[in-house]
């Protein structure tokens, strides 16, 4: 299947989304720093006339769930739509904004409520290089053991992605990025009554990629841990602005980042926990950690907390350390060769992250870690 948004008789309310982010595009609240240079970036920001058709991924429609393009979308859904862009927190950048106002291309995901999932469900986005993508998932009401995995592959640059899990339902949402040159990459998380997310992300590739994840617990009694993990070498340069958001009560957060660099790789990790006056009872903990192998790689991470309410338990943490010379020592007492002494160190720091997550996925993500290994 295929999608396009080119002839699309839009209705007011969308016009009226795409004009908000064009306010923040115009302008332009990134500035430029010794992280970013925004001429650059600003200069990536193109619209291509003749772009290409994006192509639905395969295997993920099924009995219990349906893919549909935006005109479908906003032909039967087009209340849930505007409920859901509503609901999305306003871009932190001009960048996440022009994606926002200028998308063309993506697809809406819709389960059908009261399902019981038994196995992963794994597709891939790929050969999107001239489409703007913003893809919506819906995962409806009492929904049972939901796992999709997402690989997003080269050609990706421009990608807003937002999951909406409705009232009492569990479900699993993990991504690998296999990206290969500049990317901007937003995520954001709408969670309601009583539900239960757990979502990791896998950041491999791409030379620099600004990933924006917004987490949003809107009712009461929901639930996130998020376990994410990236692996960077060479100049590679990764950004990530984590933001989870308690705007209920009783709701719970868990997440963590651990990053590896390598060579000349950097990373910025910026983090809040935020927990607005109606977020009573929350417990969130936000954790990050680092490990340099490499004297000229570098690693920046910025853990916050923003407080409104009375009664909540909010902590945060953050560590960064170099490669531990008696590790390597010991690893290679054992006739273990530097190389592969190296890989069993890192692959030890990021297990912890990766054997959190079910069986189903943990396959994946070491296979993906491996192969960067491999090619390291």
């Amino acid at each position: 299947m295929i999608t396009e948004m080119a002839n699309l008789q839009e209705p007011l309310w969308l016009k009226e989304y795409r004009k908000r982010n064009l306010f923040v595009l115009d302008k332009k609240p990134l500035k430029k720093s010794q992280y970013y240079d925004v001429n650059a970036l600003d200069s990536f920001l193109t619209i291509q006339k003749n772009k290409k058709k994006f192509n639905f991924p395969k295997g993920l429609e099924s009995e219990n769930i349906r893919v549909i393009n935006w005109e479908q979308a906003l032909r039967e859904i087009p209340h849930e739509l505007r409920f859901i862009l509503e609901k999305e927190e306003p871009p932190k950048t001009q960048y996440e904004a022009f994606v926002n106002a200028n998308f063309n291309a993506g697809f809406i995901v819709i389960t059908k409520r009261d399902s019981l999932f038994k196995d992963i469900i794994n597709y891939e986005i790929e050969n999107t290089q001239d489409s703007i993508i913003k893809n919506i998932i819906i995962i409806r009401e009492n929904i049972e053991g939901l796992k999709l995995l997402e690989t997003i592959n080269a050609g990706v640059k421009f990608m807003n992605e937002t999951i909406f899990l409705m009232q009492n339902s569990r479900a699993i949402f993990c991504r690998i990025f296999n990206l290969d040159s500049t990317s901007l990459i937003n995520l954001q998380t709408l969670i309601e009554k009583d539900s239960v997310l757990k979502t990791g992300n896998a950041f491999l590739n791409g030379n620099f990629i600004s990933a924006r994840i917004t987490n949003s617990l809107i009712g009461q009694g929901s639930s996130l841990e998020q376990l994410d993990f990236s692996f960077l070498n060479s100049k590679q340069f990764y950004n990530v602005d984590l933001k989870t958001i308690h705007k209920a009560s009783d709701a719970y957060s868990y997440s963590e980042l651990k990053t590896v660099l390598n060579e000349e790789s950097k990373n910025l990790f910026d983090g809040m926990i935020k927990i607005l006056p109606n977020g009573q009872k929350a417990n969130a903990l936000l954790k990050t950690h680092s490990l340099l192998l490499s004297r000229d790689a570098s690693t920046n991470n910025i853990p916050s907390l923003e407080i409104e309410a009375d009664d909540v338990k909010a902590t945060h943490s953050a560590t960064s350390s170099n490669l531990d010379e008696d590790q390597l020592f010991y690893l290679e007492s054992r006739c273990i060769n530097k190389e592969e002494a190296r890989h069993t160190i890192i692959k030890g720091f990021l297990e912890s992250i990766i054997y959190r997550l079910p069986e189903e996925y943990s396959e994946y993500m070491i296979e993906a870690l491996n192969k960067k290994l491999e090619a390291t």
